[in-house]
């Protein structure tokens, strides 16, 4: 926990010159998300929440995927992310989840898509898409860095605005 609050207390000291009208930009993702789509290989029911936060100098998004494998074995993962849009429309941020992980965010926005890098090089380097098709649609495509360089899809979902 108390590394935890140091991260963040550094990202809001970091963040706190930046005007809250730069996190305008990621309205378009704000409110309720679900869908089906697959992760890992299992199909999976996926609720996405993104929404303003602490004073409209963030936008979080609160993600919960519940798998299910072939056997019928249910797996649960949930996570929240802190996204900041500063100039030039570079996202950074940090992401917490259900597995204890602490990853740093960083990215950019490029009209109605959110590309987030995820992770290390020294951990894990993942990368998450967000990009809005139409009012009612989002599709969120999730990847990891290979031993080779290479982007591997792992999770990809078709979500649909509530």
């Amino acid at each position: 926990m108390t590394k935890l609050m140091a991260i963040f207390g550094v990202l809001v000291t970091g963040f706190a010159a930046t005007s809250a009208n730069a996190q305008l930009p990621l309205s378009f993702l704000h409110g309720d998300w679900e869908g089906q789509g697959t992760t890992s290989g299992l199909a999976a029911s996926i609720r996405h929440t993104w929404q303003s936060a602490l004073n409209g100098q963030f936008t979080t998004l609160h993600l919960s995927n519940r798998m299910v494998g072939n056997d019928g074995q249910v797996f649960e993962f949930a996570g929240v992310g802190y996204y900041k849009v500063a100039a030039e429309d570079t996202v950074s941020g940090v992401w917490v989840d259900t597995q204890g992980l602490i990853r740093p965010l960083r990215g950019s926005l490029d009209n109605l898509t959110l590309t987030i890098i995820w992770g290390t090089e020294e951990t894990e380097l993942g990368r998450s898409v967000y990009r809005v098709s139409s009012a009612d649609e989002l599709e969120a495509v999730n990847s990891v860095r290979n031993e080779s360089g290479d982007w591997q899809e792992f999770g990809r979902a078709v979500l649909k605005r509530q």
